[in-house]
């Protein structure tokens, strides 16, 4: 069965300073129901009959799903892409198939801006067979997931070397060597949700975004170049162990 549930993951200073009242939505009886920053996880079975969700999939989705090379690869991305369907169509009190779904610059899906509510943000991440999916309604957010593979050491030096700060890897060779990977995964996670609220993405100069206080505390606060304000959270999904983080701009 598919496995689709929305999580609750706010530290309660995160979820006291960072989550106030978001996007007001209309209800039946002509009053408001608010929400928080809401965090959707989608766990594919191995085998299901998924036929639905690719069902709404339009025709960009369909083909790209196509031109993937292996049975699993265009399984999941037809399962992850309808699913996110699926989640905003609750939001935009739509059909999943009619949801204004279009790929910006970077191929990422985002609601086109002529159809969606201005103020309607969500980001996506994928890991083997996990997705999570974040929405909010105060400004952009940024979501990430790692589930841990068995890496060579060397690519792992290479990571760490690249993308993480010189206090970050002196904070990792403090480490016990068994705990270094999952580490390194919670920082990484902290800096892709980032790069996804910022919507730099890998433009981003990753080695310039120190996250160690945001592993320390359960959150931090993280300035970019522009002055702009985000809260990050780390977060670990069970039974997978996978580190996770959850990224918000802050509303000046």
């Amino acid at each position: 069965m598919l496995d689709l549930r929305r999580l609750m993951i706010a530290p309660d200073a995160l979820c006291r300073e960072a989550f106030p009242r978001v996007w007001p939505r209309a209800t039946a009886d002509g009053g408001e129901a608010t929400q928080a920053v809401h965090v959707w996880r989608l766990s594919l079975p191995a085998s299901d009959d998924l036929a639905f969700l690719y069902e709404c999939l339009d025709t960009a989705e369909r083909d790209r799903a196509a031109r993937l090379h292996r049975d699993e690869q265009r399984r999941h991305f037809a399962a992850f892409r309808g699913a996110l369907r699926h989640i905003l169509a609750a939001y935009l009190g739509v059909r999943p198939q009619d949801v204004p779904l279009r790929a910006d610059k970077q191929g990422k899906p985002v609601l086109a801006p002529e159809c969606g509510p201005p103020d309607l943000h969500f980001s996506v991440s994928h890991s083997e067979n996990i997705a999570l999916y974040a929405v909010y309604g105060c400004g952009p957010v940024g979501i990430d997931v790692e589930v841990p593979r068995a890496r060579r050491a060397s690519s792992l030096e290479g990571l760490i070397e690249r993308m993480l700060s010189d206090a970050e890897q002196a904070h990792l060779a403090q480490a016990r060597s068994a705990d270094r990977h999952n580490l390194f995964l919670g920082l990484w996670t902290l800096k892709e949700a980032t790069a996804k609220a910022t919507g730099a993405g890998l433009r981003t100069p990753f080695r310039e975004m120190d996250a160690i206080a945001a592993m320390r505390h359960g959150w931090d606060l993280w300035t970019d170049p522009s002055g702009e304000v985000y809260r990050r959270a780390p977060f670990v999904l069970e039974p997978e162990s996978a580190p996770a983080a959850l990224a918000l701009r802050l509303a000046r």
